[in-house]
């Protein structure tokens, strides 16, 4: 395509029997833009590769990971930020490792509401807006059955980002409102 559109320039450029200065300003004009091009499509193929690696990983491990810091602790943290992940969140799990949590990313602040279905461990649930802890919910008990009526938790104010850690966890770790997270 590019052959072609080149051979009719030349053709048209030659009847109008140009100077040899304008000629060659076309000519480099006309290769910059063959060049600008194949850089561009060079980049979206690679682009294409890390992403399709990247998908490729996730799918392998089944979700994205990411280490976190909670004031001073380091915590390994499974990322919520599709509504499909944050409906599953942690139910239907029999366990959660000890510095290992979920991080529900809400694309706005809220007070999002949680509660504990399929849950069979209990959590703390840490609130979260911006970077920085607004509330704690310890020691959130999974239903005793299925047919236990589910209570709700919602933060004291709005929040973006909702952690849920094994119960326990924020009292073993000195974890209070007003800490920081860093992602």
């Amino acid at each position: 395509m590019f052959l072609f559109f080149v051979c009719i320039l030349w053709t048209v450029l030659c009847d109008f029997n140009m100077s040899r200065k304008l000629l060659l300003t076309l000519l480099f004009l006309l290769v910059f833009a063959i060049a600008v091009f194949v850089l561009i499509k060079w980049s979206q193929k690679n682009n294409l590769s890390s992403e399709v690696s990247q998908t490729a990983t996730k799918t392998i491990t089944g979700t994205e990971k990411k280490e976190i810091l909670v004031g001073p602790n380091k915590l390994l943290v499974e990322i919520a930020g599709t509504n499909v992940k944050r409906a599953k969140g942690l139910g239907g799990r029999d366990s959660l490792g000890e510095n290992e949590g979920m991080l529900f990313i809400f694309e706005k602040p809220d007070y999002y509401s949680f509660w504990m279905k399929d849950m069979k461990i209990p959590l703390d649930f840490i609130w979260i807006s911006g970077n920085e802890i607004k509330d704690i919910t310890k020691n959130i008990p999974p239903p005793k059955n299925s047919s236990d009526r589910l209570q709700t938790y919602r933060p004291i104010e709005k929040v973006d980002k909702v952690l849920e850690v094994n119960s326990g966890w924020v009292e073993s770790h000195n974890v209070k409102i007003g800490d920081e997270i860093r992602l």
